[in-house]
C-alpha cells in the first residue's frame, strides 16, 4: 500500500528504511520503487546519516582528488618534497614543480624570485640564506 502515499511521504518512508540500514534491495521490494529512484532519495542523506555514524573518512575524500590537490594538501601538513614523491609515487620534477604552486598559493613570492635565481641549486640557495 505504499504507492497510496504522498511523494513526500514515501521519500521519508525510503530514508527512514535507508537509516534502518536496509539495502537498496529491500527498500525497493517494500517500496516497489526502482533503484534509481532510491538512489536518488537516499544520495540526498547519504552524508548525513554517514556524519551521524561516524563513517564519514576525510582520508579518503582527499585520496579522490588529484595528486596536484594532494601533494599541495601534504605540503600544508608540513610534508617536504621527498614525503610528498614517496607518498604519492610521483617523479621528483612534477613534485618540485608542485612545491612551486604551494608557494605561489601561499604569496612567498619572494621565496620564488630567491628560488628561481639559485636555479634550482640547494647549495647556492643555502649560501645565500647564510
Amino acid at each position: 500500500m505504499t504507492w497510496l502515499l504522498s511523494r513526500e511521504a514515501r521519500e521519508q518512508y525510503v530514508i527512514q528504511l535507508y537509516k534502518e540500514n536496509k539495502s537498496v534491495r529491500e527498500i525497493a521490494k517494500v517500496m516497489h520503487m526502482s533503484f534509481r529512484d532510491i538512489g536518488a532519495i537516499t544520495k540526498k542523506v547519504k552524508s548525513e546519516v554517514e556524519q551521524e555514524r561516524g563513517d564519514l573518512d576525510h582520508e579518503d575524500d582527499i585520496k579522490s582528488k588529484s595528486k596536484t590537490t594532494q601533494a599541495i594538501k601534504l605540503f600544508c601538513e608540513g610534508k617536504n618534497t621527498v614525503d610528498v614523491v614517496i607518498a604519492l609515487d610521483l617523479p621528483a620534477d612534477e613534485v618540485r614543480a608542485i612545491y612551486r604552486e604551494y608557494w605561489e598559493l601561499k604569496q612567498m613570492y619572494e621565496l620564488i624570485q630567491i628560488y628561481d635565481e639559485a636555479e634550482y641549486d640547494l647549495h647556492k640557495l643555502l649560501r645565500l640564506h647564510n
